[in-house]
């Protein structure tokens, strides 16, 4: 019973936060950001041999898999089990810290501690069947969606890089998953 009041404050957070970020001007509903794009790959991601996800990458025409951040494209999770939205959140910038590390890109603390207070109040607990999506929008943001619902944006090109780069970059830990995903 004394989680009522927390999840309460994280569900208002949540709302004021997808209040306070645009969702961009390339659309807001999973149709509009969708339309145009073809799956091009998917991998069923496990760990210690149990089933985690089926990720599934979604491209516009012309994608060079090479300049990833540089395309509009969606990246969809679709979850085999229940896992807390902040589990989520702290493991996708742990994967972004350690992607910055390998490659090179700049990571500045106060930065990712913005980026994780955003994922943190974006993204919801999830059960087996629920869906993440993120959408590339170059030059503007990374849109969440939830289930096909949109969560909101975080904005700029520094995030999209690593956020995707945990999938999509050469340095990625998981290259089964990269190839999978971006073999037709």
């Amino acid at each position: 019973m004394h989680n009522k009041p927390l999840r309460r404050r994280r569900v208002l957070c949540a709302l004021a936060w997808c209040a306070a970020w645009p969702l961009g001007a390339s659309g807001s509903t999973w149709p509009e950001v969708s339309a145009d794009l073809r799956t091009l790959g998917s991998y069923p991601f496990r760990y210690w041999g149990l089933s985690i996800y089926q990720a599934e990458l979604r491209v516009g025409a012309g994608f060079d898999a090479q300049r990833y951040a540089q395309h509009r494209l969606a990246l969809g999770l679709t979850y085999a089990r229940s896992l807390k939205g902040s589990a989520i959140a702290d493991r996708s910038l742990s994967e972004m810290r350690a992607l910055a590390q390998r490659s090179g890109l700049p990571w500045r603390e106060p930065q990712a501690a913005q980026w994780l207070r955003q994922l943190r109040a974006l993204i919801p607990d999830v059960q087996a069947g629920d869906r993440i999506t993120g959408v590339n929008h170059p030059q503007q943001g990374t849109t969440l969606f939830f289930n096909q619902t949109a969560l909101g944006t975080i904005e700029g090109n520094a995030f999209a890089e690593l956020f995707f780069g945990i999938w999509l970059s050469p340095l990625t830990p998981e290259p089964a998953m990269r190839q999978a995903l971006l073999s037709p």
